[in-house]
């Protein structure tokens, strides 16, 4: 039986979400969260009145092109080895959740 923690880390290591990483990136810090792009993809911060509303959310553009995938395939194989051997010889923190 997996733990919370393992099944967590399996899903966040998983070739899914490994290969919409560099997408959520782009979308949350990156080009995707201002100007054309952000329109493109509907990622638009609307100010109510104030033009400079976009600064005052907390919201930071930190790169300025798009962010390059991540190599998904040979870390979760990876990851996928470090998670099976994790569950098939169990330490006493897997088992006590300490």
């Amino acid at each position: 039986m997996l733990t919370p923690l393992l099944h967590n880390r399996m899903a966040l290591e998983s070739e899914r979400v490994s290969n919409q990483l560099h997408e959520w990136i782009d979308l949350t810090f990156g080009h995707k969260l201002r100007g054309k792009a952000a329109v493109e993809v509907k990622n638009v911060a609307l100010p109510a009145v104030d033009p400079t509303a976009f600064t005052n959310t907390g919201r930071v553009q930190l790169f300025h092109k798009p962010h390059p995938p991540r190599y998904a395939q040979a870390h979760n194989l990876l990851a996928t080895n470090q998670v099976n051997r994790a569950v098939a010889q169990p330490t006493h923190a897997v088992l006590t959740g300490h």
